[in-house]
């Protein structure tokens, strides 16, 4: 499959907190419609900390996997490989307080790879539709009380435990990996957008908002980052996202040149035209060696 997509948009925003801790790729404002790898690491640590690890992460994973002539998971994973060993170069020296979260996507000839570490979010929406295709599942403390039916969405926003995160990027001399979770999308149409956000995008919005703002048509994709850094804006923790709108889907070409496969019938005849042309081929090779033959005496 090949796809086209409309200018990308992001945010980028530092909050109430005295540092970004967010990093993404393409950098901001640095997208374009032919961008098709995209990268949003929220990092952990505190001060310093939290930026190196993303900013270490983001920047090795997407340059990793731009000097690379194709896409597929197993790149990626290697790709994951080696931005964890950067990171944990990186925490020589500064404990073991280095982490980030990890949202990823990549769009290739066989659709999508959406995979996540952490509570940054990733979104597959399909406003024609009304649907909310795919929402990644936060590797977060909360989300597992609420799977397991401890806690209700609405405690889930206001709880003490909200910011523990049950998997991450980990440097240090403890550094850990925790594994990625993929989803493979090729359902991917005309219209649909995908979202790349950090948890402090999602402090006062969930899934309906986003549905209602990408469904409007009264905007454009720039108005609608507009509206969402807006209404963000008072958001304490660093915020960032990427917007990816899908222009356009066009199909593979079949190999004319591959012949369909032929029905029993049509075997048979053909195999006794090819048997009729043998016949004919060897006793032409005959004749003309008999002739050779009389020739020479």
């Amino acid at each position: 499959m090949r796809y086209s997509f409309y200018q990308p948009y992001s945010i980028y925003e530092q909050g109430k907190r005295p540092n970004q801790e967010d990093s993404i790729f393409p950098r901001h404002h640095e997208a374009t419609p032919g961008s098709r790898l995209f990268v949003l690491c929220d990092g952990m640590g505190g001060y310093e900390c939290g930026e190196l690890a993303s900013s270490t992460v983001c920047e090795s994973l997407s340059s990793f996997l731009l000097s690379k002539p194709v896409f597929s998971e197993r790149l990626f994973l290697e790709a994951l490989q080696y931005s964890f060993q950067k990171l944990v170069e990186k925490s020589k020296g500064k404990g073991n307080r280095l982490g980030t979260t990890l949202a990823f996507l990549a769009f290739h000839e066989g659709g999508c790879l959406a995979a996540h570490i952490g509570d940054s979010r990733i979104y597959h929406i399909r406003p024609k539709d009304g649907k909310v295709m795919y929402v990644s599942h936060d590797h977060s403390l909360v989300n597992d009380l609420y799977d397991a039916g401890e806690i209700t969405k609405e405690e889930m926003k206001t709880s003490p435990q909200r910011h523990i995160i049950t998997r991450a990027i980990r440097g240090g001399e403890k550094g850990h990996l925790s594994q990625p979770e993929m989803k493979h999308i090729t359902d991917i149409r005309p219209g649909d957008y995908f979202l790349l956000m950090s948890d402090g995008m999602l402090e006062h919005m969930d899934d309906d908002d986003l549905l209602r703002l990408l469904a409007r048509q009264d905007i454009d994709d720039e108005g609608k980052m507009e509206w969402l850094k807006d209404a963000t804006a008072g958001n304490s923790d660093n915020h960032s996202a990427i917007m990816v709108h899908v222009a356009g889907v066009e199909d593979g070409v079949m190999d004319v040149s591959v012949p369909a496969p032929l029905m029993q019938d049509e075997v048979r005849k053909e195999r006794k035209k090819v048997d009729w042309w043998k016949v004919y081929f060897i006793a032409l090779c005959v004749l003309v060696a008999l002739l050779w033959l009389i020739m020479k005496m």
